[in-house]
């Protein structure tokens, strides 16, 4: 994966097509809009909007296969951008 390749699809808002392996090493392919990068002390993950499950999907940079960028561009879409993800996150651990 080029280095550069993450932050400049998250910026102009170019679909992605990844080839994932998961926890349980079951590989699947999305199809996912790209919304921001996180580094968690020992690990990067991108957090997208996934349109195989039509919600916030979250996938560790260390276990994509294969990413394309794909020539198509995404609209911003209220409910789907990085910042419901963030409020989302936060409704959910209010009470922790």
């Amino acid at each position: 994966m080029r280095q550069n390749l993450l932050p400049l699809a998250i910026v102009e808002r170019f679909k992605l097509k990844l080839d994932y392996v998961n926890a349980d090493d079951e590989n699947s392919q999305r199809t996912v809009r790209p919304l921001g990068l996180e580094y968690w002390g020992e690990i990067w993950t991108l957090t997208t909007w996934c349109e195989l499950r039509s919600d916030f999907r979250v996938f560790r940079l260390d276990r994509i296969l294969n990413c394309g960028v794909l020539d198509e561009v995404f609209a911003v879409e209220h409910g789907e951008i990085f910042e419901d993800y963030w409020k989302l996150v936060n409704e959910k651990n209010k009470d922790w």
